[in-house]
């Protein structure tokens, strides 16, 4: 299934928007980590298929410095606009198994009354549609350890073990202000893929039917004073230009 991005359509919005406010807190407006692995409860694996803490802002209160009556304000988990970011992240990282688990947790609809593709024209280089709503960032860097620190930053996250077998996948919500209406704000989703480097030394990542047309955007990351991650940079440029 190649896409620049899937995009939600409004039957499944107004499933998750649901599915969201009969498992959250009522008090923070939040799902925390065992709201949502009871959400997926009914699924093949029986919980959660993300670890939401490290692949989208997840706020943990516990872990800042809160009087213990703002704790209970702020609250623990994530907000409807990250729950509604980590199925389209699912859905544009694995479309089938993300729309599988979208069945088993109570969508009654097929798959194209949840979802549409947006496919990569010409034009998009002079912009995008102003409907889209998600687009898709690759970053390539040699230091895994840089690109983590990076993604970590982009969600606020702590940090978290690196297990060099694993490419990551990170989603944030942007809001911006409504341009005419001023008490209402557009959510768009930006969704970071990490690539393995070992994939782009060998070759692996090329033999994918048109990756480049997968990406809105290729983010190369590199210390400036590393030689070895600097022409590890040039040569990925080199081989993504080609394609």
């Amino acid at each position: 299934m190649t896409a620049r991005a899937i995009e939600l359509n409004q039957s499944c919005v107004s499933f998750l928007v649901a599915m969201f406010k009969a498992n959250q807190n009522t008090k923070t407006a939040k799902l925390d980590e065992q709201a949502l692995d009871r959400i997926f409860l009914p699924t093949e694996t029986g919980k959660c298929p993300w670890d939401a803490s490290s692949e989208t802002i997840y706020e943990n209160p516990n872990k800042l410095k809160f009087d213990s009556e703002d704790k209970e304000k702020v609250g623990e988990g994530i907000t409807l606009e990250s729950w509604v970011g980590l199925w389209i992240k699912y859905l544009n990282l694995d479309a089938m198994a993300a729309f599988r688990d979208l069945v088993l947790i109570g969508y009654c609809g097929q798959m194209r009354d949840a979802i549409h593709l947006v496919k990569f024209k010409p034009k998009d280089v002079n912009g995008v549609p102003k409907t889209r709503k998600s687009f898709n960032c690759l970053v390539v860097s040699q230091a895994q350890d840089l690109s983590s620190r990076f993604m970590d930053a982009f969600i606020h996250s702590d940090g978290r073990a690196i297990d060099p077998e694993i490419s990551r996948a990170v989603v944030r919500t942007i809001k911006d202000k409504h341009p005419t209406e001023k008490d209402k704000f557009t959510v768009k989703y930006l969704i970071l893929s990490e690539a393995n480097s070992k994939d782009i030394e060998n070759g692996d990542l090329f033999k994918q039917k048109d990756i480049a047309s997968k990406f809105d955007i290729v983010l190369y990351l590199y210390e400036a004073d590393d030689r070895d991650q600097i022409e590890f940079t040039k040569r990925a440029f080199e081989r993504f230009k080609d394609c």
